[in-house]
């Protein structure tokens, strides 16, 4: 995608129906980090699994290498993540953490489980909840959008490594482009175009696209961003819906 004068965008409010997780793409063997948010490519699978009812991975994760994408069944739609309340750079979320589940074992909590076949700690898994997620979907076509939105609305699907959601509503809305000045981004942010780094920032390495992989996992591009940042132009926004997207977001999905 260039960089047009105005694109569309696709605004998708989900209500969680139960804890997420989101699987972080650096999880480590003892901790399972979830992102406090819904990547592109969870958020593009996801409206995959919604739309096309007949997806045999709508209910259960294959390892095959396999991905879904709503950018291969239309063509310059642009998914951009999912995202709870912001406010001021802080996310209006709540993360919390549990242990993994497990079955046919009694484990101590205390000290290593030990069987012929493991010798390891219990994993601390996190997860996500929040009281609503909006979603954005991106594209110079509004008639693109406008076919995406009709599949939508009450809607229920799996998303992420476990959870579900609802989709309760969906509005399509123009977003300018700005070349000057400074705003709270509503989405990801590439670091270079972050204006000001709080004392309590974190960076998150987000997958931002995926294709087939040869072995059991797909194949991620990976990049470092952060979220909700204070960010200079250029980006899009439209003032009424108070969303800003970055110009550089747009370009390293459609690249």
């Amino acid at each position: 995608m260039d960089t047009p004068e105005k694109i569309y965008c696709l605004e998708i409010s989900l209500i969680p129906l139960s804890e997420l997780i989101i699987g972080q793409a650096t999880k480590s063997n003892v901790r399972w980090f979830t992102y406090p948010f819904i990547p592109p490519t969870a958020f593009s699978g996801f409206l995959h699994s919604v739309i096309f009812k007949d997806d045999p991975h709508n209910f259960i994760e294959l390892n095959d290498g396999s991905v879904r994408r709503i950018e291969d069944k239309f063509k310059g739609v642009y998914s951009l993540g999912a995202y709870p309340a912001m406010m001021d750079g802080k996310i209006r979320a709540y993360v919390g953490e549990h242990y993994r589940q497990h079955f046919k074992d009694k484990f101590n909590y205390e000290s290593f489980i030990w069987s012929t076949r493991q010798n390891k700690k219990l994993a601390v898994v996190e997860h996500l909840w929040s009281d609503i997620l909006k979603g954005f979907i991106i594209s110079e076509e509004k008639g693109r959008l406008e076919e995406i939105s009709h599949e939508l609305i009450g809607r229920v699907s799996r998303i992420g490594k476990k959870g579900g959601v609802q989709i309760i509503k969906s509005k399509i809305y123009l977003l300018d482009l700005e070349t000057e000045g400074i705003d709270w981004c509503s989405i990801f942010s590439p670091i270079e175009r972050v204006r000001e780094f709080l004392i309590d920032s974190k960076i998150y390495t987000i997958p931002i696209s995926s294709k087939k992989g040869n072995k059991k996992k797909p194949i991620w591009r990976l990049v470092p961003v952060m979220i909700g940042a204070k960010i200079t132009a250029p980006y899009y926004k439209n003032s009424h819906e108070k969303v800003v997207i970055p110009v550089g977001s747009v370009k390293l999905l459609s690249t």
